[in-house]
């Protein structure tokens, strides 16, 4: 399985510091290990939750699209705050 992955943090202290990115990218990886998957690609992205302008996502989902891999988010709250995005 192909995986491309998706990290977000919401602030910019955050994107620097690790805060929030290690441990999703360790999830990430985790998953990927046990599932014998490779990640194709990975994408972050410093962004408020409630902000639905996301061009890495646009980037990670046509990655994902294109070669018919599977679009990894560590945990739901990453994607979105609003349940309808």
């Amino acid at each position: 399985m192909k995986i491309v992955a998706y990290h977000r943090v919401s602030t910019v202290r955050q994107g620097t510091s690790g805060l929030g990115l290690e441990a999703q990218t360790k999830a990430i990886k985790d998953f990927a290990h046990t599932r014998k998957s490779k990640v194709i690609g990975s994408f972050t992205e410093v962004e408020s939750g409630k902000n639905n302008k996301r061009p890495e996502l646009v980037k990670a989902l046509h990655l994902a699209k294109v070669t018919g891999a599977t679009l990894l988010i560590a945990k739901l709250d990453r994607l979105s705050r609003n349940a309808i995005f």
